[in-house]
């Protein structure tokens, strides 16, 4: 199949537009009165609803600087359909109220359509509210089952259980370990992931030596970490500023076991706080393949984000930068912003090629099921092995 490719939506200038716009001619001029000035086109309003404040901060803020870039870029190389994008923000927090009113928010200021929050509850609880309104709507949320919301309802990211896959591939199937231990945030990604992993370990005849959680606002975990003494590798399932604090107190007390974590320990936030013994050898498994991906695409991407924020782009970074470009391939193949063409162009994506992963939509709303395991060397992170799970 040939693949589209984000930059050619950089192609996507408004000749015709342009070739209007040249001002009226003076009063009394022959014709003047037949060709009134153009005006410029009203832009598309594009939503996004991400956590801004908060524990969770860290990670939205880079993912919104993903996006922010995204449309930087496509409005720099002429907008699309002719249109310039206009990105409306706002916070959702990590409480699903805060979400909900978010994006009523949104709706109300006339977006075309939303890329959506982080957490998963939060797209549990955007889904009526979307559905009911007929937005076309991409989220971030790796655990909610985005079925009941069909089909206005997609999936950006690859889904949580695969990277509970991968974390359990590489610890049990790659270096033979037995005795694995689960710690995780108490929230629904948390509890949620930490059972598709245990679920991963029963299908390969284990059973975890221990299961342990933490609390979102929680900052000692010696009573979790002395659990893990016996384990001789260990999964952490998590958001918040905890998955950090956990493994620098683990290092303090000496626990030397394979550990595996989540996106956020790539954020460079979260890792300006580790040393590099904090961090090195620990291996994360990260949606897609943007933290190898070496491609022009990728590298331009990461050049301008680190000019433009004075940062090194992450994983969410350029998933949400992803995120604007498959919207506007809906928009552009859509060719209007009316709602349910922009939705069905969402359901018929094949082929787009972004910084993260080729996405294809399937029939339930997915578009990524590919899975890279790195492994950190102090605080960079090399590549291990690129998992495509497909529809496992």
């Amino acid at each position: 199949m040939k693949r589209l490719r984000l930059a050619a939506l950089f192609m996507v200038v408004a000749l015709a537009i342009s070739a209007c716009a040249t001002g009226t001619k003076a009063p009394g001029t022959p014709g003047s009165e037949n060709k009134p000035a153009t005006a410029p086109a009203e832009a598309i309003k594009i939503g996004l609803a991400v956590t801004l404040t908060g524990s969770g901060a860290l990670v939205g803020q880079t993912a919104a600087n993903g996006a922010r870039l995204a449309v930087a870029q496509i409005n720099a190389a002429g907008g699309v359909n002719g249109r310039q994008l206009q990105l409306l923000e706002e916070d959702t927090g990590l409480d699903n109220t805060s979400a909900v009113n978010a994006v009523n928010r949104l709706i109300s200021n006339g977006i075309v359509a939303l890329v959506g929050p982080l957490v998963s509850t939060q797209g549990n609880a955007i889904g009526p509210i979307v559905v009911k309104e007929q937005i076309p709507t991409i989220i971030r949320g790796v655990t909610v089952d985005i079925k009941p919301y069909a089909p206005w309802v997609y999936r950006f990211a690859s889904h949580g259980r695969l990277q509970s896959l991968a974390m359990v591939t590489r610890l049990v199937d790659d270096l033979g370990l037995k005795k694995i231990a689960i710690v995780y945030s108490n929230d629904e990604y948390g509890k949620a992931n930490a059972a598709i992993a245990q679920g991963y370990l029963k299908d390969r005849g284990l059973q975890p030596v221990a299961v342990e959680a933490w609390g979102l606002l929680d900052k000692e975990f010696s009573a979790q970490l002395a659990k893990l003494r016996d384990a001789d590798g260990v999964v952490q399932l998590g958001i918040g500023d905890g998955v950090a604090l956990m493994m620098k107190q683990r290092t303090a007390m000496g626990i030397k076991a394979p550990w595996a974590s989540t996106a956020i320990i790539t954020n460079q936030a979260t890792l300006n706080l580790f040393t590099d013994e904090d961090v090195n050898g620990a291996y994360v498994a990260l949606e897609g393949t943007f933290a190898s991906n070496e491609s022009d695409l990728a590298k331009k991407m990461k050049q301008e984000f680190q000019a433009k924020f004075k940062e090194t782009p992450d994983t969410n970074s350029a998933i949400y930068y992803d995120g604007v470009f498959i919207l506007t391939e809906a928009i552009k193949k859509a060719g209007s912003t009316d709602k349910v063409a922009v939705r069905d162009a969402l359901k018929n994506l094949k082929g787009l090629e972004g910084v993260n992963c080729v996405y294809n939509m399937d029939a339930d709303g997915e578009s990524c099921q590919m899975m890279g395991l790195y492994q950190f060397d102090k605080k960079t992170v090399k590549k291990i092995a690129v998992y495509d799970f497909g529809k496992k």
